[in-house]
C-alpha cells in the first residue's frame, strides 16, 4: 500500500477542518513524514501483534498456553538489554535507514523461524530464537521515534511526534484484531507469517526515507553504550520524563487484567472492548493534540501534570459499577495518553545530547516496557484481589511517577529556567 494511503487512512478521520489542515501542514512541511508514517504502523503493527499471534500459535501445541507466555517474554526481555547498543549502532551510523531495514528485515525472519519451528524444535531452542529476535525490538519504538526529529521541521515537530504517538494507537486497535481474523480463519502461524510480512514491508519502506549521515560521524559519535544511561540520569528533563513515564507503565501492565476482572464481575463488556475502547480514546487524544498543542515551550513540565490527570479516570473506575461510564473513564484515560505520548517525545527530543540520541529514545521506551511487564506480573501474582485493588495500585504509581518528578523538575529549577545549559554536549 503507497505510503501516502497510510497516511490518508489515518487522517481521514478528523474531528474537524482546522485538523485537516494541520495534518496539510505537517504534508507539506515535512513530505517524508508519510513514508515515515507508514513505516511505523507497518512495524508497530508487527509488534504489537505478535504477543497475541506467540499466545494462539503455542496454544496450538504440546506447549501450550506456557510456552506462548515465555515466547512473547522472551521476544520482550532482551529490549532492556539490548536498547543502549542497538540505540549506539543507531547513533554511529553513516546510514541509518539501512541499519533500520537490516533490523527490521532480522526481526521478521525470525518471527517466521519461530512460527515455523513450534512443531519440530525443543521449546529451549525456540526461546531462544525469540530472545534473539527481540534483540533489535528497541529499534521498532523508540528508536524509530527517533527518526521523526530528522525529516520534521521544528516548527512542525509536535506535530510530528503527535501522529507518531498516533501509529502507536492505530496498531493498539488494529493488530490484535487482524492476528484474531487470520489465526481464526486461517490458521495462527498464518498469523505470524503475515506479521513478518509486514515486516518486511517495513524494511523496504525506511529504506525511502531521505536521513543521511556525515560520514566522519563515527568517529565524532563513539559513545559507550552506558551514555545512555548516564543522559537519563544527569540530565534533569530526561531523568523526570522516564521516572513519571516508567512507572505509569506499571498502570499500562496491571489494566488488562484489572479489565478482565472487571468484566467478569460487573460490567456488560469484555476486557477486549474496554481495552480497545481505550486506543480508541488515544487515537482521539493524539488527533486532538496535533491540531491544538498545548506545553510545547515546556513538555517536560506539561509531561507530569497530564500523567496526573490521566490517573483520575483510573481512580473514578474502581467505584463506577455502569458499563457506559465505564467506558467513557476508559476514553478519557486513553485520551489523556495522547498529550503525555507527544510531550515524552518532545522532551527526548529537545533534551538529549545529539551523540545518543537513539540510545535516550530506546532506552527510555525499553524501561516503559519493562515496568509495564513488572505491572502485568504483579497483577498476575495478586489476581486473588479486587479489580479494585489493582486499580488502587495503578493509579498510585502513576500518581507517585507524577509527583517524584514535579520534585525534580522544581528542585532543579526547571519551572521557571526555559534555558536547556543541562544538555550534553557530545
Amino acid at each position: 500500500m503507497p505510503a501516502s494511503l497510510w497516511f490518508s487512512v489515518c487522517v481521514t478521520v478528523r474531528p474537524n477542518r482546522s485538523m485537516s489542515s494541520s495534518f496539510r501542514d505537517l504534508q507539506q512541511g515535512a513530505p517524508a513524514f508519510s513514508t515515515y508514517f507508514a513505516t511505523a504502523i507497518m512495524a508497530r503493527m508487527a509488534n504489537e501483534g505478535l504477543r497475541l499471534a506467540l499466545i494462539l500459535a503455542a496454544a496450538a501445541t504440546p506447549g501450550g498456553l506456557k510456552l506462548g507466555g515465555l515466547l512473547v517474554a522472551a521476544f520482550l526481555i532482551p529490549s532492556i538489554i539490548a536498547a543502549p547498543f542497538v540505540g549506539r549502532m543507531a547513533d554511529m551510523s553513516t546510514n541509518p535507514t539501512r541499519l533500520y531495514s537490516i533490523a527490521f528485515a532480522f526481526n521478521a525472519f525470525m518471527i517466521a523461524l519461530c512460527g515455523l519451528s513450534l512443531e519440530i524444535l525443543p521449546a529451549p531452542i525456540i526461546l531462544v530464537l525469540a530472545a534473539i529476535g527481540g534483540s533489535v525490538g528497541p529499534l521498532m519504538q523508540g528508536g524509530l521515534s527517533s527518526l521523526v526529529g530528522t525529516i520534521v521541521p521544528k516548527p512542525l515537530l509536535h506535530r510530528g511526534y503527535a501522529m507518531d504517538v498516533v501509529t502507536y494507537n492505530v496498531s493498539a486497535i488494529l493488530a490484535p484484531a487482524v492476528v484474531a481474523a487470520v489465526a481464526g480463519f486461517v490458521s495462527p502461524i498464518a498469523s505470524l507469517l503475515l506479521l513478518s510480512g509486514m515486516m518486511i514491508l517495513a524494511s523496504i519502506n525506511v529504506l525511502r526515507l531521505p536521513i543521511k549521515r556525515d560520514e566522519e560521524r563515527a568517529l565524532i559519535a563513539a559513545p559507550s553504550p552506558i551514555d545512555g544511561f548516564k543522559a537519563l540520569a544527569v540530565i534533569t528533563p530526561l531523568r523526570s520524563t522516564v521516572i513519571a513515564t516508567s512507572l505509569a507503565s506499571i498502570s499500562v501492565g496491571i489494566l488488562p487484567i484489572a479489565a478482565t476482572m472487571l468484566s467478569n464481575t460487573t460490567f456488560s463488556v469484555n476486557a477486549g472492548v474496554l481495552l480497545s475502547t481505550m486506543a480508541i480514546g488515544a487515537l482521539i487524544g493524539s488527533l486532538t493534540y496535533a491540531s491544538r498543542p498545548f506545553g510545547l515551550d515546556k513538555p517536560h513540565v506539561m509531561l507530569p501534570f497530564v500523567t496526573l490527570a490521566t490517573a483520575l479516570p483510573l481512580a473514578l473506575l474502581t467505584m463506577v459499577t455502569n458499563t457506559p461510564m465505564a467506558l467513557l473513564l476508559f476514553v478519557l484515560a486513553g485520551a489523556l495518553g495522547g498529550p503525555q505520548g507527544t510531550a515524552q517525545f518532545a522532551v527526548r527530543d529537545r533534551f538529549s545530547p545529539q551523540n545518543v540520541r537513539t540510545q535516550v529514545f530506546t532506552l527510555s521506551t525499553s524501561l516503559k516496557t519493562t515496568f509495564a511487564a513488572f505491572g502485568a506480573a504483579m497483577a498476575g501474582l495478586i489476581s486473588g484481589a479486587s479489580p479494585q485493588v489493582l486499580l488502587i495500585i495503578a493509579v498510585t504509581c502513576t500518581v507517585t511517577g507524577a509527583l517524584i518528578a514535579l520534585a525534580d523538575l522544581r528542585k532543579n529549577g526547571m519551572f521557571a529556567d526555559r534555558r536547556e545549559e543541562q544538555r550534553i554536549v557530545a
